[in-house]
């Protein structure tokens, strides 16, 4: 998937501050695919929907600036160019939302993947300030698949 700088640094700019007020709410609710058009997953009319059905990632403040989230619901495959994109039945982890960054870290046992024939490759971390957007991919082929994008 390529990460396009120009659209990330208008998500980032969006989704940093956006998360700090649902932070200091104590938590709330994003759209899966609210969350892939912010980042440019390759959906169609089909695959928009079936995220919809998907339902919301839930979000729940712990204290400071970390929390929860967490969605459950039927799995999810979303082709894409290289791979498909799986979302398990259960998305979980942490979070940690500052001014200047977030930070999204899956829990390994239910991270979203990228899956082909051969290799499953999970998502464990996504970072992003205003300046850099960060992609930590798992697997074998973690090293190769992790990028790190400047943004403009």
């Amino acid at each position: 998937m390529k990460l396009d700088p120009e659209f990330l640094k208008r998500s980032v700019q969006k989704l940093i501050p956006d998360f700090q007020a649902l932070h200091a709410r104590g938590g709330g609710e994003v759209q899966l695919s609210e969350l892939a058009a912010l980042l440019n997953l390759p959906l169609d009319e089909r695959m928009s929907a079936v995220l919809q059905q998907r339902g919301s990632m839930h979000f729940k403040a712990t204290g400071g600036d970390e929390g929860t989230f967490e969605n459950r619901g039927a799995e999810v495959q979303v082709p894409a160019p290289a791979a498909t994109i799986v979302f398990p039945p259960l998305i979980a982890g942490i979070y940690r939302s500052t001014p200047g960054e977030l930070e999204i870290r899956f829990d390994p046992k239910t991270a979203i993947a990228g899956r082909n024939s051969f290799v499953t490759a999970p998502v464990e971390l996504v970072r992003m300030t205003a300046h850099k957007f960060h992609v930590k991919v798992g697997g074998m082929l973690g090293p190769m698949l992790s990028r790190t994008v400047d943004l403009p």
